[in-house]
């Protein structure tokens, strides 16, 4: 199938197809709708297609700087609830 075929598929511009074909453009909640429609799945399979391809190029540019990010670690001690009563005691409703 050529992007001009599934352009006129999906009833878009073929320079949508072509755009996102080359990485130039996001897949849009739209387009996500057409393909799940034309390809019979759905279009949360698209649109997370478009976030693992989204955050694995965000982490590819911002990798340094997420090295240099130090864990937060919590010092507080709690009393551990042992049962309903306790956590009745102090809840706020």
């Amino acid at each position: 199938m050529t992007q001009q075929e599934l352009a006129d598929a999906l009833d878009v511009a073929r320079t949508r197809i072509n755009e996102i074909v080359l990485g130039k453009r996001a897949l849009t909640p739209d387009t996500a709708f057409r393909l799940a429609k034309f390809f019979n799945t759905t279009a949360d399979f698209w649109i997370g297609l478009q976030t693992n391809f989204d955050m694995w190029e965000t982490l590819q540019s911002n990798k340094d700087a997420y090295r240099r990010i130090n864990p937060h670690r919590k010092n507080m001690r709690t009393r551990p609830r042992t049962n309903l009563q306790d956590q009745s005691a102090t809840s706020s409703i």
